[in-house]
């Protein structure tokens, strides 16, 4: 039996880029996508295309700031499926523009779906969630809900934002066993990017070609665009974990974000079904990676454990894992968690704090 195998995901912003392949990933291993989009259309003909392949799924219209719409879309499923497993809240939109020349318009409008649009999925979805003692919500972060680009103000709040809400709906729905957590991929080449490039060149006075090498991809270890499998591989992986372990409200850097040097090797993925490229999984631990001249920049620190329910994480066997081609992982202070941002620790006390190294094989 796949993974998936009767579970019920709603996909927001599914009916193409990341949140097509998230949904057609999903269907792959045996879950039922529902492909809640603005564009009905476009819905219908990816839920058709998953179909085509044999897999099941459902189009819903659903424009993220329309309270009506989203709770008669949570609704449909309902009545169609009798349960939602899983919430991706992946709808969102790019703006760019400098700061002093932001239209409030459109701060408001990114704002709404980036946020808004993530509080009301997530609220209607949660109560049929908690009855069922049973819910997985992934939120669509970026590299942006921890760094900071010019001309992309409210987006950037907007993803620093949704940190903040996987953090409270960690602790409040752990009971319920509800976990939340956040994927922050970089940049990835969908028509959302595309879009940005020629912007960018135009606000930056540079050429399209200097857009994508040296702002989008110029703190990259490889030059290399995010895949959107790529992002469909943390999500699947949060979306598939059986146990209450990711309820903190964690998210994921992508490597080619941060870098990480790679000159050694050895470092084990913590999980078969999770790219050596993200960290975290079965450590129970958000992780920041770092290039060997980074390290200055951050003051190293072990992070406090977050998993609920486990007096302690499980041990990795030889059997768990894959090779990483990735080395030289540190815990830094920069990094929040659920129970709060490591700026805290002296309050807290060094005794609260897990100090496991990582393993090495």
């Amino acid at each position: 039996m796949s993974r998936f195998t009767g579970r019920v995901a709603i996909v927001t912003g599914a009916a193409s880029g990341i949140g097509k392949q998230i949904a057609v990933r999903f269907a792959a291993e045996g879950g039922i996508p529902v492909i809640a989009d603005l564009n009905l259309d476009a819905a219908n003909a990816t839920a058709q295309e998953i179909k085509g392949k044999g897999g099941d799924a459902f189009a819903v219209a659903m424009n993220v700031v329309d309270e009506a719409q989203v709770e008669k879309g949570v609704a449909d499923t309902m009545a169609k499926y009798g349960r939602i497993d899983i919430l991706v809240s992946n709808a969102g939109i790019q703006i760019v523009k400098p700061l002093v020349d932001f239209p409030f318009a459109d701060w408001k409008k990114l704002m709404a779906i980036h946020l808004d649009g993530a509080f009301l999925t997530t609220r209607a979805c949660l109560k049929h969630m908690y009855a069922a003692k049973y819910g997985r919500v992934i939120y669509m972060g970026s590299v942006h809900s921890k760094e900071a680009s010019k001309l992309k103000a409210p987006y950037v709040t907007a993803k620093h934002g949704l940190i903040g809400l996987a953090k409270v709906l960690a602790k409040e729905g752990a009971e319920h066993n509800v976990a939340a957590n956040v994927v922050c991929p970089g940049f990835v080449r969908t028509p959302l990017v595309d879009k940005q490039i020629p912007e960018q060149s135009k606000e930056l006075g540079i050429s399209e070609a200097d857009v994508i090498k040296h702002v989008m991809l110029k703190d990259t270890i490889d030059g290399q665009f995010t895949t959107t499998d790529e992002v469909a591989d943390a999500v699947l992986y949060f979306a598939g974990e059986p146990r209450l372990v990711h309820a903190v409200g964690s998210f994921l850097p992508r490597l080619r974000c941060y870098g990480v040097d790679t000159s050694r090797s050895g470092w084990r993925s913590p999980s078969p079904g999770l790219s050596p490229r993200y960290a975290g999984g079965e450590e129970h631990e958000a992780l920041h990676l770092l290039r060997p001249r980074q390290r200055e920049k951050h003051e190293l620190c072990p992070l406090r454990s977050g998993f609920a329910g486990e007096a302690s994480p499980p041990a990795l066997s030889e059997a768990e894992g894959s090779s990483a081609t990735g080395s030289s992982v540190f815990r830094t202070a920069s990094v929040p968690l659920a129970h709060g941002s490591m700026s805290e620790r002296d309050a807290r006390g060094p005794e609260e704090h897990d100090s496991r190294p990582l393993r090495r094989v």
